[in-house]
């Protein structure tokens, strides 16, 4: 099988915590389906969940919503270039 391409490198975007029960409407929903797609280039479903306050479905249905190509389960991420994991 293939390797995976290693995401591109994406700024750090803080994510907003959002109020249990809130629907997000117009503008604000798209601004944070980009954030949320942004934010899946380097972290999982979960840990953007926790950053969000939203639930793992939530989360889920904005990034399918978005045609996002999910990783299979328990994919880790290479370590960033720089970083004390994988270098001598």
């Amino acid at each position: 099988m293939p390797d995976r391409p290693t995401p591109p490198p994406h700024p750090e975007t803080p994510l907003p915590k959002i109020k249990r029960r809130t629907q997000l409407t117009g503008e604000e929903a798209v601004t944070f389906s980009k954030q949320v797609v942004d934010a899946y280039a380097r972290m999982s479903i979960r840990a953007i969940c926790e950053e969000t306050g939203r639930s793992y479905g939530a989360i889920y249905r904005v990034l399918q919503g978005a045609g996002v190509t999910f990783r299979p389960r328990g994919y880790q991420h290479p370590p960033a270039p720089g970083s004390l994991h994988g270098e001598e």
